[in-house]
């Protein structure tokens, strides 16, 4: 998707189109690692504006799932695992993850009740093929506490 997932306002070196680039540069000149932690799916707005998927032909609406949200964060719906878009999805949000010099993704809501297998794999197949490989974390919570 175009963009760069970054509110300049809570993150001002994002300004420009930056990203979290700088961020991690800074993380990574201190010889630590960098991690972010993130909700499976993909965003309600981007499915509202049918943003396109960065690097195919395909849209957001073409990789949601609109009957399916996280239990305690409806910030995002699912990303249909059956769909090729879905795959295109987590394929740019990891190579956007990669350019920013990302060390650990933390997936939150991935991996229980119910378990989703499918999109796991969709984010691992691709956080791994980017350069360095990035850890893959799939955190098992239902709610935020």
């Amino acid at each position: 998707m175009a963009g760069t997932f970054a509110a300049e306002k809570r993150f001002p070196s994002s300004a420009g189109g930056k990203g979290f680039k700088p961020i991690g540069d800074y993380i990574h000149s201190l010889g630590l690692k960098f991690g972010i932690h993130i909700l499976r799916g993909i965003p309600k707005n981007a499915v509202a504006s049918n943003a396109p998927i960065a690097g195919s032909s395909y849209h957001a609406s073409d990789a949601a799932d609109t009957g399916e949200t996280c239990p305690w964060n409806p910030d995002n719906f699912g990303a249909d695992a059956t769909k090729p878009a879905a795959q295109a999805y987590y394929d740019s949000i990891a190579s956007l993850y990669a350019s920013w010099g990302v060390d650990l993704i933390k997936v939150d809501c991935i991996s229980s009740r119910p378990y989703r297998g499918e999109e796991i794999r969709h984010v691992e197949c691709r956080a791994r093929e980017d350069g360095p490989p990035i850890v893959l974390s799939p955190l098992a919570r239902t709610s935020p506490h």
